[in-house]
């Protein structure tokens, strides 16, 4: 991204150093799309335009969520029981490994919430209903990836409420898969398809 562009979303992370009833304190750093930060503010204390009346004053709720920072697949599947239905199904497509590689993935969208989501092998999008359901809309983008592009037409109706952020591409793997426009991503699991997932920073 060239410098001047205009950002689509920032990412930031905060540190709370004080915090009273009356004031909190903190430092704010600010990031690019690409990872690179540009600002970074200290000791900031915000404060109202205005005293609180009974007017404009809004009672607020927050709620604190404690996830794990790496991805940990025995915490994914901690809970979990088969039932001989489920062991004799399918366990790459609609089996429990599709529910818990999406567990996977949102302890990762937890710790990186603009995630771009590369599944190669979608083949017929079980995967790919499992992560998405699971990650209530926490994604920046996902790329259905497969050897044959008879397969999207069908994906893309099922994911149409999504298509602003879902990509649908084939992929040779007798080709460099940087020539074919694949960006560079991390692998978070492998078995007979492959799954890669790369953050947006």
């Amino acid at each position: 991204m060239a410098y001047g562009d205009k950002q689509a979303s920032l990412q930031y992370e905060t540190l709370l150093r004080t915090k009273t009833p009356a004031r909190i304190t903190g430092d704010v750093s600010l990031h690019t799309q690409d990872g690179y930060a540009f600002a970074t503010l200290e000791g900031v204390a915000p404060m109202p335009f205005s005293p609180a009346t009974s007017k404009n004053d809004l009672p607020m709720f927050t709620q604190l969520q404690r996830k794990v920072a790496t991805p940990d697949g025995g915490f994914a599947a901690a809970e979990d029981t088969l039932s001989a239905f489920e062991a004799q199904q399918d366990p790459l497509h609609t089996g429990p490994n599709s529910h818990w590689i999406s567990r996977l993935v949102c302890q990762i969208a937890h710790r990186f919430p603009a995630l771009n989501i590369l599944e190669v092998g979608a083949g017929h999008g079980a995967t790919i209903a499992s992560i998405l359901g699971a990650l209530d809309g926490v994604y920046a983008s996902y790329t259905f990836a497969d050897t044959s592009k008879g397969l999207f037409a069908a994906a893309e109706e099922q994911f149409a409420e999504q298509s602003a952020r879902m990509a649908f591409k084939s992929l040779n793997w007798e080709q460099d898969p940087s020539a074919q426009r694949f960006l560079r991503a991390h692998t978070m699991s492998s078995s007979r398809h492959m799954y890669f997932i790369s953050q947006l920073m």
